[in-house]
């Protein structure tokens, strides 16, 4: 799941900034369920690949064969698998994974 920053936070490993979109993957489980409770992350709220601007919803129709049909999804799944999927090298559905990240993080958003 993608969570939103609603506050900085540090992991240990990085900083974290609010408004900051990032991979559930990142915090453990126990603790990002708290992180939830206090309110210092939330869900992300991302848009269905095919309404989201062009270039992106033009990848719609082919991720959809995979059953990603949603930004999240997108941007959680095997870079691997995107690129079977659009036919494209993995270092490119990476970079793609990389700039969604960039385009939904929002650094002037605080909780």
């Amino acid at each position: 799941m993608i969570y939103r920053a609603m506050r900085s936070l540090d992991t240990g490993k990085r900083i974290i900034q609010a408004g900051t979109v990032f991979s559930s993957a990142e915090i453990k489980a126990g603790p990002l369920a708290k992180l939830e409770e206090l309110g210092k992350v939330a869900p992300a709220l991302l848009p269905p690949i095919i309404a989201m601007p062009p270039p992106w919803k033009q990848y719609a129709t082919k991720l959809k064969r995979v059953d990603i049909t949603d930004a999240g999804e997108w941007m959680e799944a095997d870079p691997e698998l995107v690129a079977r999927a659009l036919s494209v090298s993995k270092g490119k559905a990476s970079d793609f994974r990389a700039q969604l990240f960039v385009m939904f993080s929002d650094p002037r958003r605080r909780g």
